[in-house]
Formats: C-alpha cells, sequence, structure tokens
C-alpha cells in the first residue's frame, strides 16, 4: 500500500530491491519498467542470483567464459588459401574445432527446457518451447557452413555437365576407363548426428513423391505410430483428408507433430502412445533467413532428397505408408495401414509390408493389438 500523499508508482520505484531509475543514462527497459510498473531484466536477473546463491554454494559453476578459438592460424591460413580445398581445408577445421562447444551449449539448452518434465504439453512461446527451439538451432550455423563447403567442393569437383547446344544429336556417354564403384551408404558425420533427426511426409506422384519437411522426431519409432493411429481414428481412414492436412496445407515445414494427429483415438491407444502428454503440432513459420528474404516452402521431393538433410521420409500411399531411409534408398517397404500403432518400429524387419494392388476398404472398428511380443508402448521423450 502507497502511504498518504504518495503513488503507487512513487512505491515501487523507491522500493530498494527495485533498480534505481536513471534519468540520465536511462535505457528503454527502464522506461518501459517504470511506464508499467514492473521490473526490469536486471531486476529480475539480480533477485534470481540472489535467491540462487545458496544453491551455487553447493554447486559452483564456472565463472569464466569459454574459451575461444584463437583466430590467427584460421586466418593466416585463409589468406594463403589459392583452391577451394584449402578454404575446404580452414572451414572443416573450424567446425570440427566449435562443434564440441556448440553440442554441449545445445545439449545444456535442451536439459534446461525439460527441467521437471516442463517441455511436455508446452505451448509455443512458453519458455521450455522457447529453449527447446533454442536448443535445436544452436548448431543450424555449423550446419549451414557445412552445407555451403560442400557447394563449394561440388562446383569445383562435380559441376553439372554442360547442355549440348540446341540442335545437337544426344549421344550416349562414353563409357569409363575403369569402373566407377558406388560407395555403399555413408556414416553420419558428427555434425549430422547431433542435429535432430528430420523427416518428411509425402504424397504420391507419377516421377515418385512430394511433400514436406518434418524437423523433430523423424524416426520410424515416433512417426509410424502417430501416422497410423491418425489415419485409423482422427481422419477415420481418409487418405485425401489426412493428406491435405500433412501435405498440402503446410506453407513453410512442420517443427514437430502433435498429439492432436491422435483426437478421435480411444485413451487406450493415445495414452501409450503419447506417455499421457498433450501437445499441438508446429510449424515453422516463424522462421528468419539470414538475408531477411521471405521463407520458401520446405518441399522434398526424390530430387531434392539429399539436398534437405532428412534422415526418414513417409509418403502416403493408399496401400499403406512407405518408409524411405533416406541416407540409404531412393525407396522403402510399405507399411499396411491396418498395421497396429503399437508395432515395434525399432525393427524394420518385422514389419508387415504389403503393395496390395487397391485400397483397403474403410472400417469404423478399432485395430486389433499386434500379437504377442511385437507390441510396444512409445512415450514421447
Amino acid at each position: 500500500m502507497a502511504s498518504p500523499g504518495t503513488t503507487d508508482q512513487e512505491t515501487i520505484l523507491q522500493h530498494p530491491d527495485f533498480e534505481m531509475y536513471d534519468n540520465v543514462g536511462r535505457a528503454s527497459g527502464q522506461i518501459t519498467a517504470a511506464h508499467s510498473l514492473t521490473a526490469t531484466d536486471n531486476d529480475l536477473l539480480r533477485w534470481a542470483r540472489r535467491d540462487a546463491a545458496r544453491s551455487l554454494v553447493e554447486h559452483p559453476l564456472p565463472g569464466q567464459p569459454l574459451p575461444a578459438p584463437d583466430p590467427a592460424p584460421y586466418l593466416a591460413a585463409l589468406d594463403a588459401a589459392k583452391t577451394p580445398a584449402e578454404v575446404s581445408a580452414v572451414t572443416q577445421n573450424l567446425l570440427d574445432a566449435a562443434e564440441p562447444v556448440m553440442e554441449t551449449v545445445s545439449n545444456l539448452l535442451q536439459a534446461i527446457a525439460q527441467w521437471e518434465k516442463r517441455h511436455r504439453g508446452a505451448e509455443p512461446g512458453t519458455p521450455p518451447r522457447m529453449l527447446m527451439s533454442a536448443a535445436s538451432q544452436v548448431l543450424v550455423p555449423l550446419s549451414l557452413a557445412h552445407r555451403a563447403d560442400l557447394a563449394a567442393l561440388r562446383t569445383e569437383y562435380d559441376p553439372p555437365p554442360t547442355p549440348p547446344p540446341k540442335g545437337a544429336p544426344r549421344l550416349p556417354p562414353a563409357p569409363p576407363a575403369t569402373a566407377v564403384r558406388r560407395p555403399g551408404p555413408r556414416p553420419l558425420t558428427p555434425l549430422e548426428t547431433l542435429l535432430s533427426t528430420a523427416s518428411f511426409v509425402a504424397r504420391p506422384t507419377p516421377s515418385g513423391y512430394s511433400g514436406v519437411y518434418i524437423h523433430f522426431d523423424g524416426a520410424p519409432n515416433s512417426k509410424m505410430p502417430f501416422l497410423l493411429a491418425s489415419f485409423q481414428y482422427r481422419f477415420g481412414r481418409d487418405l485425401e483428408a489426412m493428406t491435405r492436412h500433412l501435405v498440402d496445407d503446410v506453407a513453410i515445414g512442420w517443427e514437430e507433430l502433435g498429439s492432436d494427429l491422435l483426437d478421435g483415438a480411444p485413451p487406450e491407444i493415445a495414452g501409450p502412445l503419447t506417455g499421457g502428454a498433450s501437445w499441438p503440432s508446429t510449424t515453422l513459420d516463424n522462421l528468419a533467413t539470414p538475408d531477411g528474404s521471405p521463407l520458401t516452402r520446405m518441399s522434398v521431393t526424390e530430387a531434392t532428397l539429399h539436398d534437405m538433410g532428412v534422415e526418414w521420409g513417409y509418403v502416403l500411399r493408399p496401400e499403406g505408408i512407405e518408409v524411405i531411409h533416406a541416407l540409404s534408398a531412393a525407396s522403402g517397404p510399405i507399411v499396411s495401414w491396418d498395421t497396429h500403432p503399437f508395432t515395434d518400429f525399432d525393427a524394420p524387419g518385422v514389419w508387415a509390408a504389403v503393395a496390395p494392388a487397391r485400397p483397403a476398404a474403410p472400417s469404423t472398428s478399432s485395430p486389433r493389438p499386434a500379437a504377442s511380443g511385437s507390441s510396444r508402448t512409445t512415450a514421447r521423450l
């Protein structure tokens, strides 16, 4: 309560625990706080340090900034570089040096976001969701730099062929002097391992498929139960409606697919798949491009697959979901729409791969449980 003759604002600003209002060097934050009768950012941080003091005595944290790499060797090597290969050596060495620090920061931000499991069911714009987004984007500069370096090397070593002049006869290429050995699936680089398991969901096309990017939780053990249950319950086996929602109606791409895909599923199905949590599907419409240019749709087709950095793909075909391991194959097994969502999707060898001539007849009954020993509960991490 303000004393007689004193306004509420004067009482708050004179409180010794609030930051003093600097009338000469005041910042915009101070001005806003003074007019709205709220604490400044410095107030919040100072109060937090005060209340955490005892905990920091018991669990001391490093007080010095993390060491920064010495830029001199990198700049000297870059100044002496004469070829894209020499520039690439500088780039990759820098990324290797920065990666452990960035990885640690990303992991710690994710741990902070998951404190007391507050990230489960968190709405967009809340602190846990903001921290999860920050954790996922810490490594984005390294990924962009890595892709830029690869693009420069491809221009140098593997440029696209020059198209023949208009009207020139199209002759088959000459056979190579020696047999070309195609490498098998390459292992993931440490940087790729650190990034989220990206995937895509697509509709079939005459040439293959056309879909949209999904940033989080792209492995089959996460995506397949949700897609199957969504088809069987929320969309009532209406594949076209499901495809429009997941593929056609997305402007940029998906950040993650949420528990709203299980709307209409009975509790005995939705509960084990979500661990009892609830969270919305979110899109990537809030991203910003480095140069401020408008965002473009993050489309994935058989032609752009390897440029999008995705690991898994899910093509919604009439007979089932085609599961594509994008790092090693251009196509994959088709899992029937009748497959139970509790199927063990960690083991591709036991999936019910089918390719019927036409879609299965619509059904309103609940899917039958999988055989004993092949079911599991998939809780969202």
